[in-house]
């Protein structure tokens, strides 16, 4: 997983390694940086177990996974912006998403059976009282109102339906590679602020900030830079995770959430007894 350079010509030497001719042309300019290493052959040894795992692996030449590459390189630089790292972040997580079927979620799935019929009469109480209204508006001939209400009524009819949330997906994606994460840090959100947000619910709200608004908005303490910078982190070091999962690399590499180079750490380092401290996190953000 490495960096894109360019080269500005080519060699042609004989089986000698003498040069023949060399060969000018146009190439694009690759600007280099040094940025985060997955595997550093120097403290992991493992270069040569990846390739060879990689070129036995059925899910190497699948296009999903070569995407999957191309995001995580471009997620190697340390320069890159907050806004600009979720977007990449996004575009892997939910092509893997719709690779493995979790692009949307049914909401019922995820209640008690008690659960679901209570909130189906809920949604059922407050359509009828919709409808209501609508038949009102249609008295007064107030068309466009009758219509939107209609809509209206249609949406929260459908409320439990289907759902693309992106939060849910990371969660999907962990259970489908049995990696333990969402149970940690679930347990941590449900510690911190006296419960009133989730995980998942959070990374939604940082996946839909750069999308929808353009930028966090750090100024009036919507959010906080260390949260972002080490929930980027963790969400790269998950995808790092699933792609040396896939490939069958059962050598060492270097997490992204720890700051510190160690002697490396396999692909399951992470277990239902780590913590978030372990990931990279602090206590509680501020």
């Amino acid at each position: 997983m490495g960096i894109e350079i360019g080269a500005s010509w080519l060699e042609i030497r004989d089986d000698e390694g003498k040069l023949i001719r060399r060969e000018h042309f146009p190439s694009k300019k690759t600007a280099y940086e040094k940025g985060y290493s997955a595997i550093s052959e120097s403290l992991h040894n493992g270069l040569g177990h990846l390739l060879s795992v990689a070129s036995n692996s059925l899910e190497f030449n699948q296009t999903y996974f070569r995407v999957l590459i191309s995001h995580l390189i471009d997620l190697l630089p340390y320069s890159r912006h907050f806004e600009n790292t979720m977007t990449v972040l996004t575009r892997a997580i939910e092509g893997l998403s719709e690779k493995h079927g979790f692009g949307s979620q049914n909401l019922m799935d995820y209640l008690p059976a008690e659960y679901q019929q209570r909130v189906k009469e809920v949604l059922m109480e407050a359509k009828n009282k919709v409808e209501k209204i609508m038949r009102q508006a249609q008295k007064e001939n107030l068309i466009e109102a009758s219509t939107t209400l209609r809509r209206i009524g249609n949406r929260i009819e459908n409320a439990n339906n289907k759902d693309g949330d992106f939060g849910l997906k990371v969660i999907e994606l962990l259970r489908f590679y049995k990696l333990p994460d969402s149970e940690i840090m679930e347990k941590h959100y449900s510690e911190i602020n006296g419960g009133s947000r989730n995980w998942a619910s959070f990374l939604s709200q940082i996946r839909n900030a750069p999308i929808h608004t353009g930028y966090f908005e750090m100024e009036n303490g919507t959010y906080e830079s260390g949260e972002i910078i080490k929930t980027q982190d963790h969400l790269h070091d998950i995808l790092i995770r699933i792609a040396l999962k896939t490939l069958g690399y059962e050598g060492e590499y270097q997490p992204r959430v720890i700051d510190h180079l160690t002697d490396g750490r396999t692909v399951n380092w992470v277990t239902k007894e780590s913590t978030v401290t372990d990931l990279g996190y602090k206590r509680n953000y501020s």
